[in-house]
């Protein structure tokens, strides 16, 4: 008997001391987040500079260096940014950027706001690489990543890549277009024949994508219907051409007799280099009788429209 109260009672000391244990463990995990928590507090001003891993001229493989003379400039316009947006001192950034991105992508204040708080949630240090020189026009790929030295071990850190844009508008003046874009051009060009008029509104030009923004308008008294996977932006280099599709798939659209519509069609491009944007090609279009108003719930298919069109023709306008 008393051989099995000295066992439990070694076997209660052994489950004391674990407990113990376990405690200070916590609570030594607790003290080492709230010391670098309280560290970072103390700091008015985060030292990104510091925990950069990358070379800021390390030019990826085949394409142009930034010149070595601009170099500073353009890191202080890129760290600029970043800490407004750390700091979120949202007019400021917004007043960085170029008015081409502005309308492309962020036409309001509070459109950027959204933005900035999405990839700002807390305190991000960031790294970048250059990628290419374009006319006065310097491409970065920038990693933003969580600061685990101000929030602790407990969560998993996040990275997220995006491109951005330091435009040189001459005479020392700098600003910054977000998610790779290059370029953005009105357009206004027009083609028409018996059956629609055909509008290119204008192109936004981007490090992995051309957006076009057309307007169609029945000038018939059928509907016109096409595959938006018929269209195609054709860009040339001296006679060799390159093809790029307006994504895959069934996705027919359609108009009704005296009706515009607007859309725009993303392509998905590969070399932004060497070759140019040529021409737009609609290579199908159809006209098909109008059985809308007899069932509003008709729903016009690939199928459908090839078998029974009445005629089909194709349009391209050059850019």
């Amino acid at each position: 008997m008393l051989i099995k109260r000295y066992k439990i009672k070694r076997v209660f000391k052994k489950i004391i001391a674990g407990a113990v244990i376990i405690g200070l463990l916590y609570l030594g995990i607790n003290l080492f987040n709230n010391i670098f928590k309280d560290i970072q507090k103390e700091k008015t001003q985060p030292t990104l500079r510091e925990q950069r891993i990358e070379k800021y001229n390390e030019a990826m493989l085949g394409t142009k260096e930034i010149p070595e003379k601009d170099v500073p400039k353009i890191i202080e316009v890129i760290d600029t940014y970043y800490n407004y947006c750390n700091d979120k001192n949202y007019e400021q950034a917004y007043s960085m950027l170029d008015d081409m991105c502005k309308k492309a992508d962020y036409p309001t204040l509070d459109e950027f706001k959204v933005r900035v708080d999405e990839s700002f949630d807390k305190l991000k240090l960031y790294r970048y690489k250059n990628v290419t020189n374009l006319e006065n026009q310097y491409l970065y790929k920038v990693t933003l990543y969580d600061d685990v030295m101000a929030y602790g071990l407990s969560e998993f850190p996040t990275e997220t890549e995006y491109y951005i844009v330091i435009n040189d508008k001459g005479e020392g003046k700098y600003t910054v277009s977000l998610n790779g874009l290059l370029e953005r051009k009105e357009l206004n060009y027009k083609i028409t024949n018996e059956n629609v008029q055909l509008v290119l509104n204008f192109k936004e030009k981007y490090y992995t994508k051309t957006k076009i923004n057309y307007t169609i308008t029945n000038n018939s008294d059928k509907v016109v219907a096409l595959n938006t996977t018929d269209i195609r932006l054709i860009s040339k280099q001296g006679n060799a051409e390159k093809e790029y599709r307006n994504g895959f798939g069934d996705n027919i659209i359609h108009i009704l007799p005296g009706v515009t519509k607007s859309y725009i069609s993303d392509f998905k491009i590969s070399n932004i280099y060497d070759y140019i944007d040529d021409r737009i090609e609609f290579s199908t279009l159809y006209t098909v009788e109008n059985i809308i108003n007899d069932n509003e719930e008709f729903e016009f298919t690939t199928e459908y429209v090839e078998n029974n069109y009445i005629s089909k023709f194709n349009m391209q306008i050059p850019l």
